[in-house]
């Protein structure tokens, strides 16, 4: 029983991890001159062209966004309207968009 458990949620952590690898391309393919990473624990961390550094949730914990504009700064944070079981990864990676090209 304790196996099948542990391949469950190992099949579920898998989805999220892919899911994120799929918006960070998404994001990168769209934010021209911005650096997109994806990485441990599920965050997806946008370096902006214009200085700016948006930490994006991710599948794991929410998609909400904290934006610091210049080194040092309080994060703005921003609820993007991402349902926590949303699993396109074109409709997240958009909607990130949308948010982060006003940054």
């Amino acid at each position: 029983m304790s196996h099948t458990l542990e391949h469950a949620i190992g099949d579920a952590a898998t989805e999220r991890h892919e899911l994120g690898h799929g918006v960070a391309a998404r994001l990168q393919a769209a934010l021209k001159g911005s650096t997109v990473d994806y990485s441990f624990p599920g965050m997806v961390t946008v370096h902006l062209r214009s200085g700016a550094v948006a930490r994006c949730g991710g599948p794991a914990i929410g998609w909400l966004v904290d934006v610091v504009r210049r080194p040092g700064a309080d994060p703005e944070t921003i609820d993007v309207g991402i349902a926590d079981d949303e699993t396109d990864a074109e409709r997240i990676a958009d909607a990130l968009t949308r948010v982060l090209r006003r940054r």
